[in-house]
């Protein structure tokens, strides 16, 4: 079964999201707002909105990514399903196992390049997510 991705990228919204915001749905269900930053906005009559260059004078708006949890709110969690929404299982293996066949010699060495790069982003999102549930009281494992 693939699982689905509960990962929105590039939301815009005129107040800060919180970190965690329960949903209420008495499952226990949360969405987890992170690489929150403020952009300059163009507003048009109609309502559309534009993202613009920085500019001191525009309008501002943060732009934020929402991942959607269904599960025990913890940083474990969290992480296993944001790692998941950005590398689904066969993609990850495909990594590795084009990591290894270039450590082995079968193919050339620049196909070890984007395994580094995946665990280097897998750091950093590890690095934002444990900081970010240390910071909103939220248990760090299962137990």
């Amino acid at each position: 079964m693939k699982k689905e991705n509960n990962l929105s990228l590039g939301l815009l919204s005129e107040k800060r999201p919180n970190t965690f915001h329960d949903l209420n749905n008495g499952r226990g269900s949360f969405l987890y707002n992170h690489n929150v930053y403020q952009v300059s906005v163009l507003k048009d009559e109609q309502g559309s909105i534009t993202v613009i260059a920085d500019d001191k004078n525009a309008d501002k708006m943060y732009r934020y990514d929402s991942l959607r949890c269904d599960f025990a709110k913890n940083a474990d969690n969290i992480f296993a399903e944001l790692l998941a929404s950005h590398y689904p299982l066969e993609k990850e293996s495909k990594l590795l196992n084009e990591f290894n066949s270039a450590e082995l010699g079968l193919i050339p060495d620049e196909f070890r390049e984007p395994y580094k790069a995946f665990l280097l982003h897998r750091i950093n999102l590890r690095d934002m997510v444990m900081g970010d549930c240390a910071i909103n009281n939220v248990p760090l494992d299962n137990e």
